[in-house]
């Protein structure tokens, strides 16, 4: 029998994915789930996380999130000794959370580039919309999956360039502007329905509140856009499917036989 571990900082999308996705896993399988609070800094994750790799003791499989992955994070050089020493006794890694979403996303929509899916979701959502905020902070974060991000995404600077070109280029009418953070962009669009502000999930202000304004919002990564919004006012016919994000667990890494 082998063991899964499930680590994450918990936000809306995972809340509501990551226990139907966790309810496929083969009975007879171990699970052990470590849940940080939305927001909590990756300081405070470290130790729980130290404790967590020592108690592996036999076959284990890692899913996590993009934050505690042994993907290279900021996490991960803190509990390297950990990791590396859990990989001596059977312990192996899924790909992060992110990514599956995202591969399932790239399925949903039928494309390959960061490019092409921000346009699709783009214009599902732009109806009405005659002014886009981006947001600069943070905005380059979650640029996994996509050889395309590598050409604009090195600097926030150059992301949000990129994506202001992107907008433009499936319409050329709407004004665009880049704010620095999220409270000018709130100030600036919040309270028009005809304002799309375009943020990454992960600044401040978006960490610990529910979106109560008018404008409509545009999360990267791609899957927190698409979990934004229930069955009845779901602009793209279509949801994060949880069976596909499982099948792609099982064919990048995992067997629990």
């Amino acid at each position: 029998m082998k063991k899964l571990i499930v680590t994450y900082r918990d936000n809306e999308l995972f809340s509501s994915i990551v226990p139907k996705l966790l309810a496929l896993i083969p009975r007879g399988v171990e699970v052990e789930k470590l849940i940080f609070p939305q927001g909590t800094p990756v300081a405070e994750m470290t130790e729980p996380i130290k404790a967590l790799l020592k108690g592996v003791t036999g076959p284990t499989i890692y899913l996590s999130d993009q934050t505690c992955s042994t993907n290279y994070s900021d996490l991960y050089y803190a509990v390297e000794a950990e990791f590396k020493a859990a990989r001596s006794k059977g312990f192996r890694s899924a790909h992060p959370l992110d990514f599956l979403m995202s591969l399932v996303v790239n399925k949903m929509f039928d494309t390959k580039t960061f490019a092409e899916t921000f346009k699709k979701l783009y214009e599902a959502m732009a109806k009405g919309i005659s002014q886009v905020i981006i947001v600069q902070e943070l905005l380059n974060e979650h640029r996994y999956g996509y050889s395309d991000v590598e050409t604009f995404g090195e600097t926030t600077y150059t992301m949000c360039n990129g994506i202001k070109r992107f907008v433009n280029e499936v319409d050329p009418e709407v004004t665009v502007i880049i704010v620095g953070n999220v409270a000018i962009a709130k100030k600036i669009g919040g309270d028009s329905a005809s304002t799309m502000i375009i943020a990454n999930r992960h600044t401040e202000a978006m960490e610990d509140h529910k979106w109560p304004y008018q404008a409509k919002l545009f999360l990267l990564p791609f899957e927190s856009t698409m979990g934004n919004f229930s069955t009845e006012d779901n602009p793209f016919g279509k949801e994060l499917d949880v069976q596909d994000m499982y099948n792609c667990l099982i064919k990048n890494i995992i067997s629990f036989d």
